[in-house]
């Protein structure tokens, strides 16, 4: 009996200092496509800053996002992901545009005023991808936000595309064998059993986190002006 008592413990405590495999989360956010609009809320063709689809996964504190567009990742165009948890904002910026160079040229991540350290890569002409870890392992999902926009002072016309998930953590307590669930959210159509809801924004600008974006239309706004002074 005595020895039972001991091998049970002996299992207790295995558990006990086993390590709980950490929770892994997953989305896809689809956008609709051909809805890229310009300053004036007109709708324009600019198939490489027009979403198509956004990729998220989370694991042990590490997160990967996955940018797909209908045309390809250029190097004049703007991307801009804000990823929220419940610890904060995370501002993802590429843009390898030289009317920026000053402030920005490739990728970068930042938490609050602090440059998180990233990695950047263009696995396919259509699709920007960008690693990094969170300030904190067990920091949860509450939403994904992307912007993107594209500035010809020659033709003097501006567009951008937005796209926004709200809500919905699928984070599921899994082993190191298992593989994580995935919600797809196709306009109204969810594929799952959580439910991402996807908005367009409010209108131009209409999303958290792109303090970017606005100093680069107003700069934008500026060499527009003096274009037509000339």
């Amino acid at each position: 009996m005595k020895k039972l008592c001991l091998t049970a413990l002996f299992g207790v405590c295995i558990l006990l200092l086993t390590p709980v495999a950490s929770a892994a989360v997953s989305q896809i956010v689809i956008d609709e496509t051909n809805d890229v609009k310009d300053i004036n809320n007109e709708t324009i063709n600019a198939p490489n800053i027009d979403i198509k689809k956004i990729t998220y996964y989370q694991s042990e504190g590490s997160v990967t996002i996955t940018l797909q567009v209908s045309g390809k990742i250029d190097d004049e165009s703007i991307y801009i992901i804000v990823l929220d948890t419940d610890a904060g904002e995370y501002g993802i910026e590429y843009t390898k545009n030289p009317l920026y160079a000053d402030y920005l040229s490739g990728g970068m991540v930042t938490f609050g005023d602090e440059e998180i350290t990233s990695e950047f890569s263009i696995p396919s002409s259509d699709t920007l991808r960008v690693a990094f870890d969170l300030k904190n392992v067990d920091e949860e999902y509450q939403g994904l936000a992307a912007n993107t926009m594209m500035i010809d002072i020659t033709e003097e016309t501006m567009g951008y595309d937005e796209v926004y998930s709200e809500t919905s953590t699928d984070t599921n307590q899994t082993d190191t064998s298992d593989t994580n669930t995935t919600d797809t959210t196709n306009g109204d159509e969810t594929n799952g059993e959580d439910t991402t809801q996807t908005d367009e924004g409010n209108g131009f600008l209409g999303l958290p986190g792109f303090e970017l974006l606005l100093f680069l239309i107003a700069a934008a706004a500026v060499m527009l002006l003096f274009r037509r002074l000339r």
